[in-house]
């Protein structure tokens, strides 16, 4: 646990120690792991050509039944 009020579970987290309304939206975020992340990372010094970082498209409801 992070002390950034940015992240989604540290905002939720604030929000529910506030009695504030969590309001979500209808939109759509990669999620990777940071292993997948660092490992991509790394590789773009060696490629010459531009890379798609894979991830799973999850929407912030599907992060919200999934992860929280």
């Amino acid at each position: 646990m992070g002390t950034n009020p940015n992240t989604i579970i540290n905002a939720f987290r604030n929000k529910i120690a506030q009695r504030e309304i969590i309001e979500i939206k209808n939109t759509f975020r990669y999620i990777c792991e940071l292993g997948e992340f660092l490992h991509w990372l790394s590789m773009i010094p060696k490629w010459n050509c531009e890379m798609n970082v894979t991830g799973r498209r999850m929407s912030i409801r599907q992060i919200v039944e999934e992860l929280v």
